[in-house]
């Protein structure tokens, strides 16, 4: 995406993330990015197939929490890399309670190993990948042999490729003999033998690194035949889900964190407030000749400075003026400490508008919906309308107003 960084900072105040390497190292060494990881697979239970379960395990672990080395967004690349934690997700057969759908959905990677065939291990992939992201896939063999027809078109790594020939002999070695104890509660103890033949080589180790930059660098969303079905799963889906009789939109904000317990800090916004959907009048509004909205991260991406700065042919330049005051004061008050706001100027348009001449809108917040964690990298979305027929605010009411927000 394209656009003039220095009339977007006119228009509306977004954080500056620094300029240079040294101010991008300086912002993400006062915090640490974590990513969970839930792995699931089959465990094996005869014949030493249960210890070579645990090992895989082991080796999966291993290279991702201590090998790999990957870049979280706006990171640079001396800078600090994501700091993952790797647990196996395990529920009694023929049960799988809330709790056990939670963690698939909320995990923040998803990763599947299947040596064989598992049921388990293929509905369980199917959870999340209705609910999600697509997981990154470890076969061996065939995706033919192991998945089922609806998921054989996603990537997968190869388990047992001839550049983890050393490994894979050790996970065998190891696994039929009966030393050392092995257990599923304890997948930090990795034999020295398996760890020394995965730093020796193993396919995995850039294997798993390239898949796990590349769900941070772009998250894979499930695919649209299946999005389509679960709207109330996705805050931008929401809106195509009703009929809507104003002009609408969904804003996105993405957090590293929330630094403080009232308030966001702007180093830690990433990119920009984005709008990440919105109906036929809203684009008409803007006089977007594009529907449905375009993909929030394509090419042709809109931040909320994009919008703002569309306005500007099509509403008198007092008028603009004051609504762009009105909208600074708001974003300090809505996205950056977290409060209720309302807007008091509105939009006015002039008899130039092909659609909404000579109308006034009041740009209206509807409610918030984060998700994620407030205190990892998590995303914010705001709801807004676009009320009609809205009284303008005349010269003395703004006056007053800026007043109040100024103080005596």
């Amino acid at each position: 995406m394209s656009h003039n960084t220095q009339q977007n900072a006119e228009v509306i105040p977004l954080p500056v993330q620094g300029t240079g390497c040294d101010a991008e190292v300086r912002q993400f060494e006062r915090h640490v990015v974590k990513r969970n990881v839930v792995v699931i697979m089959p465990f094996g239970s005869e014949n030493g197939t249960e210890r070579q379960s645990i090992l895989d395990l082991m080796r999966i672990k291993y290279i991702i929490e201590k090998v790999a080395r990957v870049i979280p967004e706006g990171g640079v690349p001396n800078g600090p890399t994501i700091e993952y934690d790797v647990n196996i997700f395990r529920e009694p057969v023929g049960r799988v309670p809330e709790g056990a759908v939670d963690t698939l959905a909320t995990a923040d990677v998803l990763i599947a190993l299947l040596t064989a065939r598992n049921v388990n291990v293929i509905y369980e992939l199917a959870i999340r990948n209705l609910l999600k992201d697509e997981p990154i896939l470890i076969l061996q063999g065939k995706p033919s042999d192991v998945l089922p027809v609806y998921l054989q078109e996603m990537a997968y790594i190869q388990y047992d490729h001839d550049d983890s020939a050393m490994v894979i002999d050790q996970i065998k070695r190891i696994g039929e003999d009966t030393f050392p104890a092995l257990t599923w509660k304890k997948p930090d103890q990795i034999p020295d033998a398996l760890k020394q033949a995965i730093d020796a080589s193993d396919y995995l180790i850039p294997e798993l690194q390239d898949a796990l930059q590349k769900l941070e660098d772009n998250p894979q969303r499930p695919p649209h035949f299946l999005r389509k079905h679960v709207i109330d799963l996705d805050p931008g889906r929401v809106l195509h889900s009703w009929s809507t009789y104003t002009p609408f939109s969904v804003l996105r904000i993405k957090w590293l964190r929330k630094r403080h317990r009232s308030r966001y800090d702007p180093a830690d916004m990433i990119g920009e407030p984005m709008v990440y959907a919105a109906n036929k009048d809203y684009l008409d509004m803007f006089d977007l000749k594009v529907y449905p909205f375009p993909d929030p991260d394509g090419e042709n991406a809109l931040t909320i400075a994009d919008m703002i700065e569309r306005l500007a042919d099509y509403v008198e330049p007092k008028h603009y003026e004051n609504f762009i005051d009105d909208q600074k004061h708001l974003t300090e008050k809505i996205i950056f400490n977290d409060r209720v706001g309302q807007a008091v100027v509105p939009i006015q348009f002039n008899n130039r508008h092909p659609i909404f001449a000579e109308e006034v809108y009041l740009p209206t917040l509807l409610g918030k919906r984060v998700v994620g964690s407030a205190r990892s990298p998590h995303t914010v979305f705001l709801a807004i309308a676009f009320v009609k027929d809205f009284e303008p605010i005349s010269d003395e009411e703004l006056v007053n107003e800026g007043k109040k927000r100024v103080g005596p």
